[in-house]
């Protein structure tokens, strides 16, 4: 089942906090995933400044060969498509014949926009 960590914004930015709609600050939002009859994992976490990605991090479960192969092509490949992009409309496409992990990584960053949402 999808959770999502805690974060802890900041408050160095509130200008641009308000115009982006999201906190400052380092969020983490965890979810899993079926690929052949198993579970995995993927744990995401995210430093935004005004509503930008300013870095990302992931930790895969590779817990079955195959699935960590494509797991690992990911890893290698989703940075670029990530970091410096606004988070409110982030959604990667598939990445490097990953579509398991980047729909997990998705549905991490879709926890991650609701914990890092201005209330």
């Amino acid at each position: 089942m999808p959770s999502s960590g805690g974060g802890t914004p900041s408050t160095a930015a509130p200008a641009a906090q308000a115009t982006s709609g999201y906190n400052d600050g380092t969020f983490k939002g965890d979810a899993s995933y079926r690929v052949e009859g198993h579970q995995e994992q993927i744990s995401v976490t995210v430093s935004l400044q005004g509503g930008t990605i300013a870095s990302v991090s992931i930790v895969n479960s590779e817990s079955n060969g195959t699935s960590a192969f494509y797991q690992q092509r990911f890893a290698q490949s989703y940075q670029a498509q990530v970091v410096g992009k606004p988070i409110a409309d982030l959604k990667l496409p598939v990445i490097a014949g990953a579509s398991k992990t980047t729909g997990g990584f998705n549905q991490a960053i879709k926890l991650i926009r609701q914990a890092a949402a201005v209330r």
